[in-house]
């Protein structure tokens, strides 16, 4: 009962981020400016008339969203929300990291030379061709899905729709959405690792909430009216390099000139180079369906699953039976390996139980984090790494996936307690010999592989810190088994690219500073705001314990430096994984 309850919640929710969450093509705001442009067309095609009931009519004939053909879109819609969520998300999530660390492993093995600084305007590349492939691995899989036979029989699920409605966007056989899953997984990897490998730098995709720039772009300008009975062009000229609505409604025609056109996403290069692309002339006739009257094999949600393995394999009815229910297995493998999440990704938060269920789903990493009591001047708190690396660790560890973070590491060599030395000179300073701190690393590590436990990163947000980590990594290194792997994660803090980046923007080497400077100091704005003191900022002179130009800290750039950090070592930990991938191989 709890399963079923479960599901059903899953569904419930999946169907109401359709239309709540910035991420889907069907967001409210996607389709408000839809709607919107409909109007345009309305008052286009009318002669102005602004007649509201006229309109209405104009958008919702009940000729379209009345026809069976609709029908089986509203409930393929409602079924598929399950269906997608078995296969297509997991199967990303699933082929993505697997061939990135592939990937970084080939790399790797041919020793290809990399570059220790990102140029500039590397973000930028980055960004375009993230959009490039991901728009060129969907228009990929769509060119495969009606030249290759055997997937054309599960393509035409998408095209036996007789008229046009958002909900027709959905209606995709799984088989299309695993081989889509597949290709955009591998795709997006491959960039991901080119770019990590020869700049080491941490990259992003940019993004307005939870959407890249170009796709909100596209959703703006009309993405739903392609599966509609409003005929949207972008006008001659953007038609030739963007898919226009009108351009995808040729696409589902099944007039023989029309076969096989208009195959892309956003860009319509891609078409043009596969000779694939047509711009309608105005008021083309437009035949919806399939030729030959092959939609009616489409009448229900049901045929729309089962006809295609009909087809496909005509001679064999077993098969039907068999690749279905190979589907539903390969989608609960997917669902059972990747849904799993542990109620934190934090050691000292989950009981010991969580943890033994965590390693068993695949949780075999952990991070150790280590941070330190310390002075930082007047207007930063002594617990400045504490905070700062307990929200860096979170993210690295939830970029990277299936990994868990120890309790951070509080008792860091300071300097010389008595006669004191460095921060020992500031009240509140607690410091520990470098030999004991090395221990308790040791034994930290140890306890942890004792119990499943296979690849452990010791990671430092203090510079006093590095050689003692350092000294602790080379030791456990030499006793580990075979099946164990360490790694001390130095970029984090030593090569980062925040300097570079600083001074980038104008800032000297006296403002930035070094200890509690104006990069300490603004890390803990956006990690720890509590944990600077504002009053103390406002005093514009060189505090006790501190040195740059503090005072010109703000949260922004404390996000920009901890994201350089986060970066720094994602991309540090990826390619360690991927020379553990390659010496398995």
């Amino acid at each position: 009962m709890d399963i079923f309850i479960s599901i059903i919640s899953a569904i419930a929710q999946f169907l109401g981020e359709h239309f709540t969450s910035m991420s889907k093509r069907t967001y409210w705001v996607f389709l408000l400016s839809a709607l919107l442009l409909a109007f345009v067309s309305y008052l286009r095609d009318t002669g102005k008339d602004w007649s509201l009931i006229g309109f209405a009519r104009f958008v919702f004939p009940k000729k379209v969203w009345l026809s069976r053909s609709s029908w089986v879109d509203y409930s393929y819609f409602v079924i598929n929300a399950f269906v997608m969520l078995l296969l297509f998300a997991p199967m990303i999530a699933i082929v993505y990291p697997k061939f990135l660390a592939l990937s970084l492993s080939a790399l790797t093995w041919l020793s290809l030379p990399a570059m220790t600084f990102a140029p500039k305007g590397i973000g930028l590349a980055y960004f375009v061709s993230m959009i490039l492939i991901v728009d060129f691995m969907i228009f990929f899989g769509h060119y495969l899905s009606h030249k290759v036979p055997f997937l054309w029989q599960f393509h035409k699920v998408h095209h036996a729709a007789e008229v046009l409605n958002p909900m027709t966007l959905y209606r995709q056989h799984p088989v299309d959405l695993i081989l889509n899953g597949m290709l955009v997984g591998v795709g997006t990897a491959f960039v991901h690792a080119i770019f990590s490998y020869f700049f080491s730098s941490p990259f992003s995709i940019w993004t307005l909430g939870s959407l890249n720039l170009v796709l909100l772009v596209f959703y703006l300008a009309g993405y739903n009216l392609r599966h509609s009975h409003i005929r949207l062009s972008y006008g001659r000229v953007l038609d030739r390099w963007l898919i226009s609505p009108v351009q995808h409604q040729l696409h589902h025609s099944s007039i023989e000139k029309h076969f096989d056109k208009n195959m892309g996403l956003v860009f319509a290069f891609w078409d043009k180079m596969f000779k694939t692309h047509y711009i309608p002339a105005k008021d083309e006739h437009i035949e919806l369906g399939l030729p030959d009257g092959e939609a009616k094999d489409f009448a229900s949600a049901y045929d729309c699953y089962i006809a295609p393995f009909k087809k496909a394999f005509p001679r064999y009815k077993f098969m039907t039976v068999a690749c279905a229910a190979g589907l539903l297995g390969l989608g609960g493998a997917s669902l059972a390996e990747e849904s799993f999440a542990p109620p934190s990704l934090h050691l000292e938060e989950l009981t010991w139980d969580e943890v033994g269920s965590s390693l068993e789903a695949g949780y075999r990493s952990v991070i150790i984090p280590t941070g330190g009591v310390e002075q930082n001047g007047l207007h930063v708190v002594l617990g400045k790494h504490k905070g700062v690396i307990k929200h860096t660790s979170t993210e690295i560890a939830s970029r990277l996936g299936q990994t868990l973070i120890a309790p951070v590491i509080d008792y860091v060599p300071e300097g010389r307690i008595s006669p004191p030395e460095g921060h020992m000179n500031y009240a509140g300073t607690i410091s520990v010999r470098e030999e004991v701190f090395e221990m308790v690393l040791e034994d930290t590590a140890k306890s942890l592989y004792q119990h499943g436990f296979t690849h452990i990163y010791i990671m430092g947000d203090s510079g006093s810190s590095v050689d003692a980590q350092q000294l602790a990594v080379d030791k456990l290194a030499a006793q580990i088994a075979p099946h164990q792997h360490i790694l001390h994660v130095t970029d984090y803090y030593s090569s980062n690219g925040q300097t570079a980046w600083l001074k980038e923007q104008g800032y000297s080497q006296e403002g930035i500073g070094y200890h509690a400077g104006m990069r300490d100091t603004s890390e803990l704005m956006a990690a720890m705001p509590e944990g600077v003191r504002a009053d103390k900022l406002l005093q514009t002179k060189q505090s006790s314990g501190a040195t740059g130009s503090y005072w010109k800290a703000n949260p922004e750039l404390g996000r920009k430096m901890l994201d350089l950090k986060i970066g720094a070592a994602t991309a540090q930990i990826e390619r360690a994984r991927a020379v553990d991938v390659a010496a398995i191989r």
